[in-house]
C-alpha cells in the first residue's frame, strides 16, 4: 500500500496530521503521524472515520432535485448549475444583488475561501454575515485586548505550572490537547477547571470552579481586583507592554462579594483562585467557544485576558 503524511481538513484548530495508506487509488487504513508534535497520538474518532465517511452507500455524490412530493431524483452538473444561475440572475434582475444572501459556515476556510468572494464581486455584490457563529466573537477580543490573535504552542502547555480550562473539556472535544496537559501534570502542574457542568476534563482537575452559567466575566473582574489590591500584578511586565492599566484598575467595581452573588461561587474561593493564578510561575489560560456565544461574550473573553 501506498503512504500519504496529510492533515484533517474538518472544521476543528487541532489540524491532526496522520498517515493514509491506500491501495488502487482507495483508501484502506489511518494511522497516527508522530511527526507533528501537537498531535503525536493521531485523529480523534472523527478523523478515524473517514473511512466510512468516504465509502458510505448514503453520501451524496450527485446533485439531487427536489420533487413535488418531497422526494429527490438525481440530476446532471451542468442542469443544476443552469436552476442556481438562473435563480441568481432572476434575483439579481428583480430585486438587485443583495438580495442574495451568502452564508458560509466556519469550516469553509482554507485557500478556496477566497474564491467565493471573487465570485460575489462579479455577481455584483451579496448580502453576507459578519463572522459566524463559531468563535469571531472571541478572536475580535482577542485582538482588541492583545493588538493580534496569538496564542502559545500546543506543545508548550507542557511547560506550565499551573493550567486554567476555563469553559474548556479538553478530555471530550480537543483529545490531543490532554496529551500535553498530563505532560505538565507528571512535572508537577496544577489544574483548576472553570465549568458550571461537571465534565470528563473536571475529573481530572486539582480544582473545579462551578459558576453560573453566564457569569464568567464577573469571576474574571474580581480576581483581577484581588490581584491588583494585594499587589501581585507583574508591574514590570505591565510598565513595560500594556497601555491603558491605570484606568483598568480604576474602573474594576466588581468584588469577591458581588462576584459570589452573580457567579454563585463563595468569595474565599475567588481569592483563593486569583492569588494561585497571580502565584503561578507560568500559568496557561485556555478558554472554550462557549464562553462567547451568549450575550457580551466578547467581553467576558475581554475579562479574562485582562
Amino acid at each position: 500500500m501506498k503512504e500519504h503524511i496529510t492533515v484533517c481538513p474538518r472544521n476543528c484548530y487541532s489540524t491532526c496530521t496522520f498517515r493514509v495508506f491506500t491501495e488502487e487509488g482507495r483508501v484502506k487504513r489511518i494511522l497516527p503521524y508522530e511527526g507533528n508534535l501537537a498531535t503525536p497520538e493521531g485523529p480523534c474518532i472523527k478523523g478515524l472515520a473517514y473511512l466510512e465517511r468516504e465509502y458510505s452507500p448514503d453520501r451524496i455524490i450527485y446533485p439531487l432535485k427536489r420533487q413535488a412530493d418531497g422526494s429527490f431524483v438525481r440530476i446532471g452538473v451542468n442542469e443544476a448549475l443552469s436552476i442556481i444561475a438562473e435563480r441568481l440572475t432572476t434575483a439579481r434582475e428583480r430585486r438587485g444583488p443583495h438580495s442574495v444572501l451568502f452564508y458560509k459556515g466556519s469550516g469553509y476556510s482554507g485557500l478556496s475561501n477566497d474564491i467565493a468572494g471573487s465570485f460575489w464581486k462579479l455577481f455584483g455584490g451579496a448580502t453576507t454575515t459578519y463572522g459566524n457563529l463559531c468563535w469571531p466573537a472571541g478572536l475580535e477580543a482577542v485582538r482588541l485586548t492583545l493588538g493580534e490573535v496569538k496564542h502559545n504552542l500546543p506543545w508548550d502547555i507542557a511547560n506550565a505550572t499551573l493550567i486554567i480550562l476555563w469553559g474548556k473539556n479538553s478530555a471530550e472535544t480537543n483529545v490531543q490537547e490532554m496529551i500535553h496537559i498530563e505532560k505538565a501534570r507528571q512535572k508537577g502542574a496544577r489544574v483548576v477547571v472553570i465549568d458550571p457542568r461537571r465534565t470528563l476534563t473536571a475529573d481530572k482537575a486539582d480544582l473545579l470552579i462551578r459558576p453560573r452559567p453566564g457569569t464568567d466575566a464577573a469571576l474574571a473582574l474580581a480576581m483581577a481586583r484581588v490581584i491588583i489590591d494585594r499587589g501581585l500584578a507583574d508591574t514590570e511586565f505591565i510598565n513595560r507592554h500594556v497601555n491603558g492599566f491605570d484606568e483598568f484598575a480604576s474602573s474594576l467595581e466588581m468584588t469577591p462579594d458581588k462576584a459570589q452573588e452573580i457567579t454563585g461561587i463563595p468569595a474565599s474561593e475567588i481569592i483563593k483562585l486569583a492569588v494561585m493564578a497571580a502565584g503561578a510561575e507560568r500559568l496557561t489560560v485556555i478558554a472554550g467557544y462557549g464562553l462567547q456565544r451568549y450575550t457580551n461574550g466578547g467581553q467576558t473573553i475581554r475579562s479574562i485576558l485582562s
